[in-house]
């Protein structure tokens, strides 16, 4: 098994209902894993369910439409996340909310 895992979705190939199961169980070992771009874009085949949406395993989902427009960080939280960091950009993001229990680090400008 892995040891960290970086899941990207952006093709409704990838909209496999299993997916957000497999991610699920993956996430359930305590291993490292990192959601990506697309995956809560709420346009069908790219977005993520299954367990790992519906117990809200995700710390973020789906709550809208996408949000395609120029941005960089609006604000953060101070945190370690952020040292070294500068100025981030970003055009690709998705409007979401927060699961039960996720800590917000930063957020985009809009």
């Amino acid at each position: 098994m892995y040891d960290r895992v970086l899941f990207f979705t952006n093709s409704s190939d990838q909209s496999d209902p299993n997916n957000g199961d497999v991610l699920a169980d993956y996430a359930d070992t305590g291993r490292r894993l990192v959601i990506a771009t697309f995956s809560w874009a709420n346009q069908g085949g790219n977005t993520l369910g299954g367990r790992l949406m519906d117990d809200e395993i995700s710390p973020l989902l789906v709550d809208g439409s996408s949000l395609y427009s120029n941005v960089t960080i609006g604000s953060t939280d101070g945190s370690a996340y952020w040292n070294g960091v500068n100025v981030i950009n970003g055009f690709f993001h998705d409007n979401v909310r927060l699961s039960t229990g996720a800590e917000l680090h930063g957020s985009w400008s809009d």
